[in-house]
């Protein structure tokens, strides 16, 4: 029988309740994958239902355990869901809460196990595209039909841009040159592909281009608000709480640049510059997207230099 864990934790607190104050926990002996404990206090005869067990584990386990108290006979020690532990779950010194379950003739362990989960580190692609692609709808729009609005509610997610000249078809969010579109840009003429994406949802901007340009892409429900920022002379803190991805920088000119401070403005470093013939940053995109958690100051030395990219 698999206790409840409600259960568990409440006989169990009842338990450290009824100890004395002057109560020590004890440490236990035994080697290997075998736990043993001796003049464990309470006045028991046997293992009964719902017996609490508490210890500081001497050694740490490499496989299935089992626990004998005051010599009786060995049980095997199993999780919430009545599986084996499993290596590394007892750590040295850690403290060991056990709940007796009688018709199953197992120990079960209550408190937290050994083994922490790593933080996932996020991938370039979770990072460019929050929230993944479940549920997603794609969109497909030509600017030969007029601007494009993000539906209320949803973030639209920009994946590949076309341009079939190159005499400059930008691409601009609320009248922001997010893409340049010119001679020499990797996205003019026929080049469709974005190394990262552009975000935006129906607050963040109308999406305008030339009426040859196009872009294809999809919707997934607002989980993250997407910003788009200009006018960087005047410096940009991110909020309290928040973070804020980089996924497009535009920079319009050879002697602009974007600029980072993570120590308060105390001193800024270049990220991105103008290069000639190469005026927009999608000449040289960015490999992966920008991280800048809350405080951290940005900066450009031109007016026109922007970024696109979400608040999460």
């Amino acid at each position: 029988m698999q206790l409840n864990k409600k259960i568990l934790l409440g006989l169990f607190f009842c338990f450290i309740i009824a100890l004395p104050l002057h109560a020590q926990i004890l440490s236990s002996g035994g080697t290997g994958n075998t736990f043993t404990l001796t003049n464990y206090p309470g006045n028991f005869s046997g293992y009964y239902d719902g017996l609490p067990v508490i210890f500081r584990a001497d050694h740490a386990n490499s496989g299935a355990c089992t626990i004998s108290i005051n010599g009786y006979t060995s049980s095997p020690i199993v999780n919430t869901a009545g599986n084996q532990l499993t290596a590394g779950e007892v750590k040295v010194n850690q403290i060991i809460s056990l709940v007796y379950d009688l018709p199953g003739d197992r120990f079960q362990m209550i408190s937290t196990s050994g083994i922490i989960s790593a933080s996932p580190t996020p991938s370039d692609a979770s990072l460019a595209y929050p929230g993944g692609i479940a549920g997603a709808t794609s969109i497909a729009h030509s600017f030969s039909a007029g601007s494009f609005s993000a539906p209320v509610g949803y973030n639209v997610i920009v994946t590949n841009y076309y341009s079939s000249t190159s005499s400059g078809n930008p691409l601009k969010i609320n009248g922001v040159t997010i893409i340049d579109g010119g001679a020499g840009d990797a996205n003019n003429a026929g080049a469709t592909r974005l190394k990262l994406p552009i975000i935006l949802n129906n607050t963040s901007g109308l999406l305008t281009g030339a009426p040859s340009t196009s872009f294809v892409g999809f919707q997934t429900l607002a989980g993250v608000t997407p910003i788009t920022l200009t006018s960087l002379t005047t410096l940009y803190i991110v909020p309290p709480g928040k973070t804020l991805v980089v996924l497009q920088i535009y920079i319009d000119n050879t002697t602009s640049d974007f600029q980072v401070s993570t120590d308060n403005g105390s001193t800024f470093h270049k990220i991105k510059s103008g290069r000639s013939n190469y005026f927009d940053i999608t000449n040289s995109p960015l490999e992966s997207p920008i991280v800048l958690t809350t405080g951290t100051q940005i900066k450009s030395n031109s007016t026109t230099t922007a970024i696109n990219g979400y608040l999460k």
